[in-house]
């Protein structure tokens, strides 16, 4: 009879222990590092941290500060035919300036295409040269940018 009840004990407190263990992830971890030493004939494996990579950053610090790009609606007329003049207003209402990051890069994306395509296009040589430099410097700004948008989008969550 005390042996049932020491094996009871035994079968109680382990399942009491694993629902106390590590999460799947962790397990699948240890897992493959058993079959792994299983495999090359050795002892057990220990974990350790590797001393030269530090702690990862908080998502906040891993943003890359974007600088606004301001300019007057005159100026951005100048360039219409560009066709920016619509995406700009769209950027510029009440939902374009609460669009999550992802969208953001959208933006931006389409945004750098259409300065970029229009750059190279015949549109510069019917533009003022003060248009005209605004538009290579506005190109120029925005493919500078496109890179730091671009990792924002994929770190910055949807909620903000």
């Amino acid at each position: 009879m005390g042996r049932w009840r020491n094996h009871s004990l035994a079968i109680i407190s382990s399942a009491l222990l694993a629902g106390c263990g590590d999460n799947p992830t962790e397990q699948r971890w240890q897992s493959y590092h058993q079959q792994l030493a299983n495999d090359l004939a050795v002892t057990d494996i220990k974990r350790t941290d590797p001393g030269n990579i530090g702690e990862f950053p908080e998502r906040p610090d891993r943003v890359i500060a974007i600088p606004e790009t301001r300019d007057s609606l005159l100026n951005v007329y100048a360039l219409r035919e560009c066709q920016i003049t619509s995406l700009v207003a769209a950027r510029n209402n009440q939902l374009g300036r609460v669009a999550p990051p992802s969208q953001q890069w959208l933006y931006e994306r389409t945004l750098w295409q259409r300065l970029s395509t229009c750059l190279n296009s015949g549109v510069p040589d019917q533009l003022s040269d003060e248009d005209r430099t605004r538009l290579e410097q506005l190109t120029v700004t925005k493919t500078g940018q496109l890179s730091a948008v671009s990792w924002n989008a994929i770190l910055i969550p949807a909620s903000g």
